[in-house]
């Protein structure tokens, strides 16, 4: 092997050379914008899991008031159904002069 040719050959390692250490900064580069972007995306999910842990909370918070609300709502339909049974009761009771009775009795 010729001088000229162990040159060419050196130049040809020294150019691998420089394009497996460009390959390997790109790499880096990239490496690094992928645990950027995983820690971005824990990131994210934790706030979301903590958001829905929020809303569950909040919504079990809804249910239970909205039971209480249906409880009271048929206790006042009850209360309501008496008292129009009772107004009812008490006009039918009522005589043509507002009397009890009928309009010769008075």
């Amino acid at each position: 092997m010729t001088f000229e040719e162990m040159e060419k050959s050196l130049k040809a390692l020294v150019a691998q050379i420089r394009h497996i250490e460009d390959a390997q900064i790109v790499q880096g580069v990239l490496e690094r914008r992928s645990e950027d972007r995983i820690e971005s995306l824990a990131a994210a999910a934790e706030r979301t899991n903590s958001s829905v842990e929020k809303l569950l909370q909040v919504v079990t918070a809804h249910e239970e008031r909205l039971v209480g609300v249906e409880d009271r709502q048929a206790e006042m339909q009850a209360s309501m159904k008496a008292l129009f049974e009772t107004i009812d009761r008490f006009i039918r009771g009522l005589g043509s002069d507002g009397h009890k009775g009928t309009p010769e009795q008075s």
